[in-house]
């Protein structure tokens, strides 16, 4: 009866295709946040993020984020609809998470990066000096949005500036 029941509810669902009802999402999104704890949130946030933010930044940027969530579900719950279930991936988060971002590069930030160029091969001084004159042309959350809406964007953006230090500083 059991295996039938699953196979019968299965075949069902997958004729209505994934989309939830606006109401279906809704009461999703209102279990979810019964069961989904604050401190729970921040700790998995926090994981994911800190080697980027430092661990005040990440605290800061989680908490910003689970408050926004609480405040408006909308676009969780839109999410939801469009995805029968929150998806796989956070990108539905990244709009909560450019709001709750810093303006500017904080010194934890620019170490990522810049660690992340040195791993590379670029020597530190010419990822120094990428990463300063980006941040003078960018925003934070400019960059970022960057980054998520136009990868390619970005990754001009860092060739173009890491060449143009590397010819400042005779490195060919």
């Amino acid at each position: 009866f059991i295996s039938f029941a699953v196979e019968y509810c299965d075949a069902e669902y997958e004729n209505e295709g994934a989309a939830f009802s606006e109401e279906d999402a809704k009461a999703y999104v209102d279990t979810l946040f019964k069961y989904l704890k604050k401190k729970d949130y921040i700790t998995d946030c926090v994981s994911n993020i800190q080697n980027m933010l430092g661990n005040k930044g990440a605290n800061k940027v989680c908490n910003c984020e689970y408050n926004k969530l609480l405040k408006d579900k909308t676009p969780l719950i839109k999410s939801v609809m469009e995805n029968g279930g929150l998806p796989d991936n956070n990108l539905w988060l990244i709009d909560f998470a450019f709001d709750c971002l810093p303006d500017k590069m904080t010194p934890e930030i620019k170490k990522y990066f810049i660690n992340g160029m040195n791993q590379m091969g670029l020597p530190n001084s010419v990822s120094q000096c990428t990463i300063n004159a980006i941040s003078k042309e960018y925003s934070l959350k400019s960059l970022f949005k960057l980054i998520f809406n136009n990868s390619e964007a970005f990754t001009s953006i860092f060739k173009v500036m890491g060449t143009k230090c590397a010819i400042e500083q005779g490195l060919q």
